[in-house]
């Protein structure tokens, strides 16, 4: 189920990974290329939210990108996931595990935008505490059989928010085996939730698709659809 409240709470708090912001924040965690915040959120709440690409490097990180995949398992059973988003993980997830065994919450919310987006779903997937997941402009993560195993331990708790013509949701290519999971809320360009051809290539306008990828193109769409307590009809469906 959308939040528009929640939506839009959360998408600030992933735009806060990018930032020296330290407002409610409890621990900052870095890695090589990771970084993970944890803050503290209404009712004793916690949120996790991992940072994504910096938009100054999407465009080498887009051009740089390969679609291989390394053996994962979700409570048990076999799936494959995107080996760098895996090994980026690994930089942060034992010290974030460390904190959360000791941190007294009410609830935990998992988010992040872009790469952190990815990280979040890969993240939250392993867990089995997390209330929501909710990522923004994140691309595929793994196979279908890892999009099935995350679906089942996040039913009905992850939403993934996309922003008209994101160029990161659409990579990896379902053609190299990749598949999303989540409940799809979508914007189209002028702002109005629609269904998109997700599955389709990128357009040939690539300033477009990098301008409506970022956190900020996301924040106006969030407080639009909070501001008249929308819930969008469309959130139920899955791409």
């Amino acid at each position: 189920m959308y939040d528009p409240t929640l939506a839009l709470d959360l998408g600030r708090i992933a735009n806060q990974a990018y930032t020296d912001d330290m407002t409610g924040v409890i621990a900052s965690i870095s890695g090589h290329v990771a970084r993970v915040i944890v803050r503290q959120y209404s009712g004793g709440a916690l949120v996790v939210s991992f940072r994504g690409t910096e938009p100054a490097h999407l465009c080498d990180w887009l051009a740089d990108f390969d679609a291989d995949m390394v053996p994962h398992r979700i409570n048990g059973q076999p799936c494959k996931v995107h080996d760098g988003f895996a090994d980026t993980l690994a930089e942060v997830s034992a010290k974030l595990d460390r904190l959360l065994l000791s941190a007294k919450r009410s609830a935990l919310y998992v988010t992040g935008h872009s790469l952190g987006g990815a990280l979040a779903l890969l993240y939250a997937a392993g867990r089995s505490d997390v209330t929501n997941l909710y990522t923004f402009g994140q691309p595929r993560v793994g196979n279908a059989d890892f999009a099935k195993l995350a679906g089942s331990v996040l039913d009905g708790k992850y939403v993934r928010v996309v922003n008209d013509r994101d160029v990161v949701p659409r990579v990896p290519d379902e053609l190299l085996g990749y598949h999303h999971a989540g409940k799809l809320v979508a914007f189209d360009h002028a702002g109005k939730l629609t269904m998109p051809a997700e599955q389709g290539g990128v357009s040939f306008d690539l300033v477009e698709n990098v301008t409506d990828h970022l956190m900020t193109s996301y924040l106006p769409l969030l407080e639009q659809m909070q501001k008249i307590n929308y819930c969008p009809a469309n959130a139920g469906q899955t791409v």
